[in-house]
């Protein structure tokens, strides 16, 4: 009968650590706490902007693709219909790949750029929220989720107010893709 006691005493003694180390994320009351944690990682996955902005990359991708993969068949064409072609023809195969990589790597960094300044946009809102969080709860360090090997109930995770407040004051990013000016 007293193992069964100390069996359960270490179960429920785990049970409560492993429920304090990778408990539930809902939010929990602040009581005092000065102390906060937050997963960035999953507000910028998870809210309509963040979403909405790797939605336009893909669409951005898969339309600049098209253009670029005709190219790339007219030039694999051409060396097929020209198995042993003349200096004149596989000089303009040549420059034909030049301009095939120029235009991929023009587009590539017109996307990321596109990419980047979206993500500043709303890494903008999202400290911003997360200063309005911080005011409200009266929260004075707030630490990365990723950072935490152990908190108890009583730290604060702010991950879905910031997240909230995120959605209500940003719904959507637009990804504009300008002009290459290199």
């Amino acid at each position: 009968m007293k193992r069964c006691r100390l069996l359960f005493s270490i179960c429920g003694l785990c049970g409560v650590l492993v429920s304090s180390a990778f408990g539930d994320q809902e939010r929990v009351q602040n009581d005092g706490s000065n102390l906060a944690i937050i997963d960035i990682d999953e507000i910028f996955s998870k809210s309509s902007a963040g979403q909405g902005i790797n939605e336009q990359i893909e669409c951005i991708n898969n339309s600049e693709k098209s253009d670029l993969i005709e190219l790339e068949e007219k030039i694999k064409q051409r060396e097929k219909t020209n198995r042993s072609p003349n200096e004149e023809e596989a000089r303009k195969i040549e420059e034909m790949q030049v301009a095939l990589y120029d235009m991929t790597r023009k587009r590539r960094y017109r996307i990321q750029k596109a990419y980047q300044d979206a993500m500043k946009k709303l890494e903008r809102c999202v400290q911003d929220c997360i200063s309005q969080v911080v005011e409200r709860e009266n929260i004075k360090i707030v630490l990365p989720i990723g950072a935490v090997i152990y908190h108890s109930n009583d730290v604060i995770n702010i991950t879905y107010d910031v997240l909230q407040l995120v959605n209500e004051t940003m719904a959507t990013v637009k990804v504009e893709l300008k002009d290459s000016t290199e």
